[in-house]
């Protein structure tokens, strides 16, 4: 049976008119994944969501895994711009305050999509929402190497890539299980869990520099 994703790709909108359409679709795609799930999602769905034609779908998308590959590159560079944009001063900045720059951007990002980013972070494996969400985890993976890199440049690269997969990897969890409780309308208790989340994290970086430092004393 033909996978969807091997499908080639429709033509890329150039026209402000066409980016806008793909927009709306991509929207309405956003928030049907976040309601329903992507199993069950189908372009007609999407279509109907969006107030387009189906033929308005297939005109920029071969299928639905082209979309989500397309609302997925968007969240991938939507965090890295916040990302980017929370980070002044790497080399000299306590674990604590990156971690909290870090969290006061990523955590208002996902908190605008809770939904949808609560279904991509609970993927499960090898299905096509997991395939699609690794670009995603990919970039997150490479920006926190290179905050690793700037931060601790002792590091070498092998170690780099198990604390920064082991950061990544609790982290992730632990915010699938935050945006979880928040839109249970827990909210109190998902607080609780970012301050841990942050409270862990910081340790985490901590004790890697401090063996830095022992190890020159």
């Amino acid at each position: 049976m033909k996978s969807e994703s091997s499908t080639p790709s429709r033509r890329a909108p150039m026209q402000a008119r066409a980016q806008q359409r793909v927009a709306e679709i991509l929207d309405a795609a956003e928030r049907l994944i976040g309601s329903q799930g992507y199993d069950a999602l189908t372009t007609n769905h999407i279509a109907a969501a969006a107030g387009v034609s189906i033929g308005s779908i297939y005109q920029f998308f071969a299928n639905k895994f082209e979309i989500l590959q397309a609302l997925t590159t968007r969240y991938r560079d939507g965090l890295l711009g916040v990302y980017a944009n929370s980070l002044p001063n790497l080399a000299t900045l306590p674990p604590e305050e990156i971690i909290n720059f870090i969290y006061d951007g990523v955590m208002r990002y996902n908190n605008d999509r809770a939904a949808f980013s609560l279904v991509v972070m609970s993927a499960a494996p090898g299905s096509e929402l997991a395939q699609a969400a690794q670009i995603i985890y990919d970039a997150m993976h490479f920006a926190i190497d290179r905050l690793m890199a700037v931060r601790a440049p002792w590091l070498s690269a092998e170690q780099r890539h198990l604390y920064t997969t082991i950061s990544l990897t609790s982290a992730r969890a632990i915010q699938a299980r935050r945006l979880a409780e928040l839109l249970a309308g827990n909210e109190a208790f998902a607080n609780q869990i970012e301050q841990e989340a942050r409270a862990l994290q910081t340790a985490y970086f901590n004790q890697l520099l401090q063996k830095h430092t022992q190890r020159l004393d």
